[in-house]
């Protein structure tokens, strides 16, 4: 097994709480629609148990339920929203959140382990899906350009989501800029369903973060885990690896 070198670390729910992120861009679509702090408020708690209740179209069903029940809204929210066709509406309204400056914070230990990693002679570097929009601002919020030696967005690599997760190309990239055998990189996700396949198929380790509050901690039963070199709990843990 090779020393390991280079750590490519996964952004959502492994270097912070992605739920952070959910929570902070349905306020500022609350802000967007409504200008009084009471109003946002309801709409942000609604927001919150729609995402609850399933984390998929949750503005389609917001503006649904919306319209089905206008007296539960002030008059002067509906008529802003029913200037504009309701598909127009939700677009509106994923822009916002996909454009927001996101208000999200590392998790404890990560500001100490980059520094340590790094000071240890580690090279440190970030693979992330997701809209690039989105994730680059999740990035300068988090001022985590001060450590990572590469950041490869998935979603600028290619069109149509073509290079997300589970394909091993940015995985590919990452070991021709680093100049390293595959047996001296490690990848660190959250998400076993799509992360560790790609780094896998091209002989990276891979470790498997189990974030207690992922919005993936269900992604894949522990029993018959494939393409998992470690398990780790915190980034302390990797202190073990090296």
């Amino acid at each position: 097994m090779g020393e390991l070198k280079v750590f490519i670390f996964d952004l959502d729910d492994t270097l912070y709480p992605e739920i952070e992120y959910v929570w902070s861009g349905f306020k500022a679509v609350s802000r967007m629609l409504a200008d009084t702090e009471e109003i946002q408020d309801k709409l942000f708690n609604d927001m919150q148990e729609l995402f609850k209740d399933d984390r998929k179209k949750v503005f389609d069903r917001f503006i649904e339920g919306l319209l089905l029940h206008p007296e539960k809204y002030p008059e002067v929210l509906i008529q802003k929203i029913s200037r504009m066709a309701p598909r127009d509406m939700i677009n509106e309204m994923i822009l916002c959140y996909r454009l927001h400056d996101p208000q999200i914070s590392l998790y404890e230990e990560v500001p100490y382990i980059l520094e340590l990693l790094k000071a240890k002679g580690m090279r440190l570097g970030l693979i992330t899906d997701g809209f690039w929009e989105a994730q680059e601002r999740k990035v300068k919020s988090l001022g985590l350009e001060k450590w990572m030696e590469l950041i490869l967005y998935t979603d600028k690599l290619g069109p149509e989501r073509k290079y997300w997760k589970p394909s091993p190309y940015a995985f590919k990239k990452a070991l021709d800029y680093y100049s390293v055998d595959t047996g001296n990189m490690c990848y660190i996700g959250d998400n076993p369903a799509k992360d560790f396949i790609g780094p896998s198929s091209l002989g990276i380790k891979t470790a498997w973060i189990r974030r207690p509050d992922g919005l993936y901690k269900e992604a894949m039963p522990e029993e018959g885990l494939i393409n998992v070199n470690y398990k780790i709990d915190t980034l302390y843990d990797l202190l073990t690896l090296i």
